[in-house]
């Protein structure tokens, strides 16, 4: 696929500047203006917290305890692989809270314009598969709830 930018005005995207490649560019994937951002660190940590603060979580330091840690352990063994993970996500969503960009557009940069989109997919292949462990989780609780 070629991505001249040869678009005009009668086929470009509202709001899509001039030559900009309309396969490449749509409103979601446009940078965020500076006056626009307004996560600071503290939102970033909230979301962070929000994120590993879940049953699935409890449920893992819970199974760490039969296997003979004790809870202090299995809870501070389920910290540290967060705080493990964190720092990929750190990196990652450094560039683009700093410049605007979505991760897809960031993707780009490592695997080209198609290869980006295959990455993306897998980013949501695992965020689905993670909700389908959230609602695995949450399922017999809300079941009994609402039966009773």
């Amino acid at each position: 696929m070629s991505h001249k930018t040869s678009n005009t005005s009668a086929n470009s995207p509202a709001g899509m500047q001039p030559g900009y490649c309309p396969d490449l560019w749509n409103e979601d994937l446009s940078p965020v203006e500076p006056h626009e951002r307004t996560w600071r660190w503290h939102n970033i940590a909230a979301l962070w917290v929000a994120m590993v603060v879940c049953v699935p979580a409890y449920m893992l330091a819970a199974s760490l305890v039969p296997e003979g840690m004790s809870w202090w352990q299995a809870v501070m063994t389920v910290f540290i692989g967060n705080l493990i993970v964190l720092v990929p996500m750190l990196l990652f969503g450094h560039a683009g809270a700093k410049h605007g960009i979505p991760f897809p557009v960031l993707l780009r940069a490592s695997f080209g314009t198609s290869g980006a989109k295959v990455a993306a997919m897998l980013r949501g292949i695992v965020g689905c598969g993670w909700f389908g462990i959230q609602t695995w989780v949450a399922a017999p609780p809300s079941t009994l709830f609402s039966t009773s």
